[in-house]
């Protein structure tokens, strides 16, 4: 899968696949604190969403686990105090984790088959069409996005 630094900033191009304000069918942005509770904060908050356009197709699941392991690495491996999340509904629905915190960007390990964490990044590899990281003002933008089932 891609990684890039490509203009993540503003969410202007991901990846070198555009996503404007006039592509998207929905873009939403909520913050939240770096706490243990986020990810699933942020899962129930993705859920709502989705509920509230209507959407039924079956990328559902895999953006909320993709949401959840990127809000649980920028809480758990990074100074973060915040987490912002933007979910960006078009053809394809994209997820942005930014947090505000300059420590590196996460990266894909082989845990070993005793280690009890370490996989998050190869189940978004292995879910997303495409993930990359950005440099921010403040921090990082970690993204991923995946393909719609239905394209609805």
């Amino acid at each position: 899968m891609a990684r890039s630094g490509a203009g993540c900033s503003g969410l202007q191009e991901l990846r070198g696949h555009a996503v404007t304000r006039e592509s998207a069918l929905e873009r939403q942005r909520k913050i939240f604190l770096a706490a243990p509770a986020a990810s699933s904060l942020a899962r129930s908050w993705a859920t709502t969403q989705f509920d509230r356009l209507g959407l039924t197709d079956g990328v559902r699941d895999d953006v909320e686990l993709v949401l959840a392991e990127l809000v649980n690495n920028a809480i758990t491996h990074t100074s973060a105090t915040t987490v912002a999340v933007t979910l960006i509904v078009a053809s394809d629905v994209t997820v942005v984790v930014e947090d505000d915190s300059a420590d590196s960007p996460p990266r894909l390990r082989r845990p070993a088959h005793s280690d009890e964490s370490g996989r998050g990044m190869r189940i978004i590899e292995a879910l997303a069409q495409s993930w990359g990281t950005t440099p921010t003002a403040h921090g990082k933008a970690v993204w991923a996005r995946l393909r719609r089932v239905d394209g609805t």
